[in-house]
């Protein structure tokens, strides 16, 4: 039985490449070609997002031309409603938009310039698709200088024509789920991917690292992971690594704050879909109203893998909120703010008075609490805490070397607080991050890091004797 496997594609008609949409029209049909005779039938998406007021529509003439393909056209208003950078493209809410609205058994996020390879096709004949899975490329650079009107397997994967490779192979990239220039090949089935929701929403600042939050997200929600081969991508001089001036996006933290979960309305459901034609829609920023405009095909068993990894989701959130000590809690070792670690453009003083510069996000610094070498008393639980007042902005507060793991946000007008992490084998230090630059820039006072230990009740109900309890004494009295 054919499958289909649909590509999302995001554009819009604004040269930001000289002879994009000619490459765009090549690498389509380029790519039906190559699983043409497979049991995969090749389908495309068409996202053209802020379409420039003064360029004709890409969307018509595609759809005229392809007839494996559709295409949503998402009105200037809304992207002006959404977007809080100053880049004219988004990522998120254009691929969600294709993604809740498909019909197609896999879906691949990908990109205009994307050629599939050769053995990635033929693993994809001869192995098949799994649901339940998320599915990644290796990304190889091309030359931007060959005759696309023409393009063959053998020119686009000629060593002589390759430029540079995006390894998955080497560390850190060489495990699930591959993040390095995922944005070009993130394929999942379509239950899982509607289930996830997409991409995350919450990001409207930025569209860099939202590919690698997506695969991780998704690996979050219990998905496995597989590397399939390669794909090619044409080169071009405006990439980011090329010149990062062309992604005017604020810089932050892609790790912070996964899993991520989407609202009801994700994909633009709450916006009016208008149909031009049977596979041309187009997206304003009216309002749909009590009823959703969108076209999208009720399904219960979507609905039902949806809840499944929502749930999962949303007990990995649970399961990150820091914890408080049980019980009566027994101060073991207190470390002064001084003895911490901060980068050197942010200022830690002998007082413990944190200050970062506007300009900066990621990691700011790190406190080590003092370990406590005897061991714990029946009963007893270790904490290490980090006691802190947040006075401007907000900072992450994470174990260092965890950043999916237990975190707290803190932020100013929270009052002086101490956020506490069980303890366990290893526990090094305890970091402060800053997710997004376009925040106010964080001031904080720190008080010190605490080592200490708690019992759920009485400590007599487990310290039993007078030896044992007056060595615990003793050991509280040594900090």
């Amino acid at each position: 039985m054919t499958k289909t496997i649909e590509a999302i594609i995001l554009g819009r008609n604004d040269d930001y490449e000289p002879g994009w949409a000619d490459r765009l029209q090549a690498v389509l049909a380029y790519n039906r070609e190559r699983l043409a005779g497979t049991a995969f039938e090749y389908r495309a998406a068409f996202v053209e997002w802020n379409p420039p007021p003064d360029r004709p529509l890409l969307s018509p003439g595609l759809v005229a031309r392809f007839p494996f393909l559709r295409a949503i056209v998402i009105e200037a208003a809304v992207h002006r409603s959404l977007s809080r950078a100053r880049q004219p493209m988004m990522m998120n809410f254009p691929v969600n938009a294709a993604v809740r609205t498909s019909t197609a058994d896999f879906l691949v996020i990908t990109g205009g310039d994307i050629l599939l390879g050769e053995a990635l096709c033929r693993r994809l004949a001869d192995g098949g698709l799994r649901p339940n899975r998320l599915y990644r490329a290796e990304r190889v650079n091309i030359r931007p200088d060959l005759d696309f009107a023409c393009l063959t397997p053998r020119t686009v994967e000629d060593p002589a024509n390759v430029v540079s490779v995006d390894t998955c192979r080497e560390p850190p990239f060489d495990r699930p789920p591959y993040t390095n220039a995922s944005g070009d090949f993130i394929m999942m089935d379509r239950a899982s991917l509607v289930g996830l929701r997409g991409m995350d929403e919450g990001i409207d600042f930025a569209r860099l690292h939202l590919d690698s939050r997506m695969a991780t997200n998704a690996l979050q929600a219990g998905l496995d992971c597989e590397l399939l081969g390669q794909i090619f991508h044409i080169s071009h001089l405006r990439s980011f690594s090329r010149e990062p001036s062309t992604y005017p996006d604020h810089q932050y933290l892609w790790d912070c704050g996964l899993p991520y979960l989407n609202g009801e309305n994700w994909g633009l459901a709450d916006r009016l879909w208008r149909p031009l034609s049977d596979r041309l829609w187009q997206v304003s920023n009216e309002t749909a109203g009590a009823w959703p405009t969108l076209p999208q095909a009720g399904a219960p068993d979507l609905d039902r893998r949806g809840a499944e990894l929502r749930a999962v989701l949303q007990r990995a959130r649970d399961d990150q909120r820091t914890g408080m000590p049980a019980g009566t809690v027994y101060e073991l070792a207190r470390v002064p703010a001084r003895h911490g670690y901060a980068f050197p453009d942010v200022e830690l003083g002998r007082d413990g008075r944190l200050t970062a510069p506007a300009n900066r996000h990621g990691l700011l610094a790190a406190f080590t609490p003092r370990r406590v070498a005897a061991p714990p008393a029946k009963g007893e639980r270790r904490w290490a805490g980090l006691e802190l007042e947040i006075e401007a902005g907000e900072l992450v507060v994470n174990l260092s070397g965890h950043p999916l793991g237990k975190q707290a946000a803190v932020g100013a007008g929270q009052g002086r607080r101490i956020v506490w992490f069980e303890w366990t084998l290893d526990l090094k230090a305890i970091d402060l991050r800053r997710f997004r630059t376009d925040d106010v820039a964080p001031r904080a006072r720190i008080l010190g890091t605490i080592t200490a230990a708690s019992f759920e009740g009485d400590e007599d109900r487990f310290l039993r004797g007078p030896a044992s309890r007056t060595r615990y004494r003793l050991r509280r009295l040594m900090r």
